[in-house]
């Protein structure tokens, strides 16, 4: 069986090492461009380090890549306080 990486933050990481996917909703308060939600999906190690994966500000664009991670991973998915 093949062994499969992923490279992020400048480092080397085993799926093996993926604990999970974390998504956030952030609300940031604009001065000139108005306010908006933004969504961040992180990746969570074993050893509890957290990693950005990806920022949007689409909730549904963000919500159909963390499903196809999610897979890819065989991890599940952290999403309290996000309704999907």
């Amino acid at each position: 069986m093949r062994k499969r990486n992923i490279s992020i933050d400048g480092k080397i990481l085993s799926f093996h090492q993926i604990y999970a996917l974390q998504l956030l909703e952030k609300f940031v308060e604009g001065q000139s461009s108005g306010s908006y939600f933004s969504y961040e999906l992180n990746l969570i190690t074993k050893q509890g380090a957290r990693h950005n994966l990806l920022n949007h500000g689409d909730k549904e664009y963000l919500l159909s890549d963390m499903v196809k991670l999610s897979r890819l991973f065989r991890v599940p998915v952290w999403n309290k306080g996000v309704g999907v």
